[in-house]
């Protein structure tokens, strides 16, 4: 599982977890994260593994929006 947090604590704070939503998740509060039951019984459903953190899906540019003239431009010229 891909646990960066818990990885990188300490075995103190590891230790120093507590049930949160009547059950529902197991929060750490000195490494502030929070965890659901549910991802750990199924990380596959739930949580980024260790590979997919190392080869992001790359993110496409979107388009540029059309420029949009500005008021001295939309102003009609005067003649003479």
């Amino acid at each position: 599982m891909w646990l960066p947090r818990l990885l990188n604590a300490t075995e103190k704070q590891r230790k120093d977890w507590e049930l949160i939503g009547s059950g529902v998740g197991i929060h750490w509060e000195e490494i502030d994260e929070d965890i659901s039951v549910a991802s750990l019984l199924n990380p596959e459903k739930f949580m980024r593994l260790a590979n997919d953190a190392l080869h992001p899906t790359p993110v496409r540019a979107l388009p540029r929006p059309p420029r949009i003239p500005s008021a001295r431009e939309k102003r009609p010229r005067r003649r003479g």
